[in-house]
């Protein structure tokens, strides 16, 4: 079994947004018809950024997709470094490190494993994985007004993809000090959400949206 059997599924919400505006339907209906094009005989794996919204429609949406009969297995990535524990009801959010997680799914398919597998694959990258970000301008959203809370000279640490809060609204500082400002938080031994330690093997993201200033930067541990 290959990748022509098991089919990795990374619809974009926001892209699916828009459909659902143009279509006039709830995104939790939307989505089950888009997950006709791609359900194969050994299922559908789903990995979803850990947000409200997303859980809810692509939950309702996996659901709908096993009562007709379909194989389905679902992976929250939640690897967000900008907040403490404890981190509330909702969890640490899901951010760029969620491509390492479609990397590490995308080579259990393609090298024969079954859908439990490839989604335990899953599920293991997701937890070795951090992620912190960094904005010097928000990015705009459909519907809200763009929050103004960034002044100028200002940049903001650990923000959410979507422009939520982070954990800090600070002066703009040279590119090491932001860095080193990243790294601390991804690999504090205080929330240990990063497990590596000296020696290990990892990989190094650096994912940059110049177009909303956004960056983030991900590690995850290879080992």
């Amino acid at each position: 079994m290959g990748m022509s059997q098991l089919m990795l599924v990374t619809l974009e919400k926001e892209c699916l947004q828009l459909l659902s505006a143009e279509m006039s339907l709830p995104l939790h209906q939307l989505i089950p018809s888009w997950l006709e094009f791609v359900l194969y005989s050994q299922g559908c794996l789903l990995i979803v950024k850990n947000y409200t919204a997303d859980r809810l429609n692509f939950g309702l949406a996996a659901e709908q997709a096993k009562y007709e009969g379909y194989k389905v297995e679902t992976v929250i990535v939640g690897e967000d470094c900008a907040l403490p524990p404890p981190r509330g009801f909702a969890g640490r959010r899901g951010l760029a490190g969620t491509i390492l997680v479609y990397k590490v799914a995308g080579a259990a398919a393609a090298a024969g494993l079954s859908l439990e597998e490839v989604a335990a694959e899953a599920k293991c990258a997701s937890e070795m994985v951090g992620t912190m970000g960094v904005a010097f301008s928000l990015c705009k959203l459909l519907g809200p007004v763009t929050s103004d809370r960034l002044g100028q000279k200002k940049m903001e640490l650990g923000l959410g993809i979507h422009g939520e809060p982070g954990a800090a609204v600070v002066d703009v500082q040279p590119v090491d000090v932001v860095v080193s400002l990243l790294l601390q938080k991804i690999l504090s031994p205080e929330t240990n959400y990063v497990p590596i330690t000296r020696g290990d093997r990892v990989v190094l993201m650096v994912n940059g949206h110049p177009f909303d200033g956004t960056y983030d930067c991900s590690w995850k541990n290879c080992l």
